[in-house]
């Protein structure tokens, strides 16, 4: 694979606390990355938060298909001839304090300041810490339905994009729910894509993966590498929480994407929970 250059330079804004100059609470790196037919990766900085595409260089550059990152790993990839200049979107304070910079004392004291009315803000909010994203404690599932009615409308908030049909790997095979008929602990696998109900899922406001009345969820409801993707009657437990990261999947209680086990493209492959990797048998596209 060709050697490819990369050029990083640090944009940082500025904030203001009781008229004292402070570092920005986020930073923008630029980031260049070629592939010249083969995938190309490099790793992100501690503290990323998001990246986007500033420009196209070579190549048709398309998220999720030829380029993409995963917060998990720390991973930015480009592949299949895309070349282009990246943005990386990362938290001020990962990023170290240059020594001898004029503002350094002035930005330490702020930080504190800033850091301990955060704390206040923390301790008043526990009951609800479950809500933001970068949170792993698994919480507690909500309360269940009264009678046979569906759980109130609610977003726990996330990148819960407004999406709907099937899901494709990139060998552009399909989610599918074992046996064609959708019901309770039915098992998801991989299959060749037909589209009929079994393969047709949509994203919900609350994050749920919606088939046919019911959602994925996770066998066990537990952090368990290998456990089994299956449906269940939808019911606003936080193992039906799933959030986009790039072209993975995440578990919201759990942490875990969703995996071809095995990376095996073949009728009936199992789909399971596991460790978030980013590699390509993690990667879903709509």
């Amino acid at each position: 694979m060709k050697r490819f250059a990369r050029r990083v330079t640090a944009l940082v804004c500025a904030a203001t606390v009781s008229g004292t100059p402070l570092q920005a609470m986020a930073a923008v790196q630029s980031v260049e990355l070629a592939s010249h037919g083969g995938e190309v990766t490099t790793a992100l900085p501690v503290g990323t938060t998001e990246v986007e595409l500033a420009s196209q260089r070579a190549g048709s550059c398309r998220f999720g298909r030829t380029w993409g990152y995963d917060l998990a790993a720390r991973q930015l990839w480009v592949s299949g001839g895309c070349a282009g200049s990246f943005q990386v979107h990362v938290r001020d304070d990962a990023i170290p304090a240059q020594a001898g910079h004029p503002q350094s004392s002035n930005a330490a004291a702020g930080l504190a300041a800033m850091a301990a009315i955060a704390g206040v803000a923390i301790l008043a909010s526990q009951s609800n810490k479950h809500r933001h994203e970068e949170a792993y404690a698994p919480p507690p599932p909500p309360p269940p339905p009264q009678g046979n009615g569906y759980y109130p409308q609610q977003n726990w908030g996330g990148n819960y994009p407004q999406r709907s049909g099937v899901i494709r790997n990139s060998s552009g095979m399909c989610i599918d729910m074992q046996g064609g008929r959708v019901r309770p602990n039915v098992p998801a696998g991989l299959f060749q894509c037909h589209g009929r109900a079994n393969q047709q899922f949509q994203w919900s406001p609350r994050g749920e993966l919606v088939v046919a009345g019911h959602c994925l969820d996770i066998a066990g409801r537990a952090a368990v590498d290998g456990a089994r993707i299956v449906a269940w009657n939808c019911d606003g437990s936080a193992t039906q929480q799933w959030v986009a990261e790039g072209a993975s999947i995440r578990n919201r209680y759990t942490g875990q994407c969703i995996d071809l086990a095995n990376s095996a493209s073949v009728n009936e492959a199992p789909i399971i929970a596991y460790r978030c990797h980013g590699r390509p048998n993690q990667r879903w596209f709509w």
